[in-house]
């Protein structure tokens, strides 16, 4: 956290930030001051407690633009951060942060390219499987990942299930399109 707070100091040395990692942190961090924007780590938080965590610094600092950072891809939970109100969000393990600091200090939305590519990825899953071939918006993001090649724990973790629904929703997918393993399927996408 830092060394983030390190790097927002020096690329936007006149400005006035907030950074925070908890709610006790910004509850403890109440002034009149009024930051330019509004940083909060979700690095290990939950859905509920990044949710939360979001509405009050939104009540603390309702005119400040807020920006989240952490690990989360579901796309469900960072649509509700959206509906709370942040104006930026990026992956830690993207080198987007002064992109996306710097887009909404000038007043405009941020959405880091790598959730980006997963929307639109899912958007043409979602066309390619119309009829009676249809995915359940779950299985969408287990096909795109899974034409990905993205190993089962990882998705996992991502996702927050279990590996063996992992599998059970693998199997159901393949079913459905009428595909015998990943290659099909990335054929399918057109993601080769």
């Amino acid at each position: 956290m830092n060394g983030i707070f390190a790097m927002i100091s020096c690329e936007f040395p006149e400005e006035k930030f907030g950074l925070y990692r908890s709610i006790s942190h910004l509850q403890s961090e109440l002034s009149e001051d009024v930051p330019k924007l509004v940083l909060i780590g979700l690095k290990n938080a939950d859905d509920t407690v990044g949710s939360t965590l979001l509405a009050i610094a939104k009540l603390i600092f309702p005119v400040s633009p807020i920006v989240c950072y952490g690990n989360e891809r579901n796309l469900d939970i960072i649509r509700e951060y959206y509906k709370i109100g942040i104006m930026g969000y990026f992956l830690l393990s993207n080198d987007s942060l002064v992109k996306c600091v710097r887009s909404v200090v000038e007043g405009r939305y941020y959405f880091c390219s790598e959730l980006v590519d997963f929307f639109i990825e899912s958007l043409h899953l979602q066309n390619i499987c119309a009829d009676d071939r249809r995915l359940t918006r779950r299985q969408y993001q287990v096909a795109y990942l899974l034409a990905r090649e993205v190993d089962i724990n990882s998705m996992s973790k991502s996702l927050g299930i279990q590996v063996h629904t992992i599998r059970l929703y693998k199997a159901r997918i393949f079913q459905r399109l009428g595909v015998k393993n990943v290659s099909e399927l990335k054929s399918m996408l057109s993601l080769l």
